[in-house]
């Protein structure tokens, strides 16, 4: 039996293995470009986060990985907290990065604020203004650079 024959007796099971293989492709080549990826190895986190969060919200990686109400955001004294809405979590875990890894770059307002995460140049993170000040005050004087 070849794979047309295949397709043509089993027309479910291969849209759901499509769609399947879609959902799972998607976000891990999504980490890769946008640079979760990078992060997740120095950064990945597994406990639970103790400090301010807003979730459902909207951020942009290497101005290519865009995370439309699907971040979950938050900060505490020591750290900035990242993860996913489940549903797209492949590849994407929860990750923590110490105030000491980031650094603030606002000079570039129109596009938004600007954290580069880690030693990584090439990895930024751009959120909204109001989102960078409530993040701002949840970190309170740990906060890395100005806004």
């Amino acid at each position: 039996m070849n794979v047309r024959d295949w397709v043509d007796q089993h027309p479910i099971l291969f849209v759901v293995g499509v769609v399947f293989s879609l959902w799972v492709s998607v976000p891990l080549l999504i980490s890769f470009i946008g640079g979760w990826a990078c992060l997740r190895r120095r950064f990945r986190y597994s406990g639970t986060f103790k400090g301010q969060r807003w979730s459902f919200q909207s951020g942009q990686m290497r101005f290519i990985a865009g995370y439309r109400n699907c971040l979950t955001l938050g900060a505490n004294h020591e750290g900035l907290y990242m993860s996913i809405m489940r549903l797209f979590r492949v590849g994407h875990p929860p990750l923590f990065i110490p105030w000491s890894q980031i650094t603030i770059d606002s000079k570039y307002k129109y596009l938004g604020v600007r954290f580069k995460l880690g030693s990584y140049p090439w990895v930024s993170l751009w959120l909204g203004e109001a989102l960078a000040e409530k993040l701002k005050r949840a970190a309170g004087k740990a906060w890395p650079g100005p806004l």
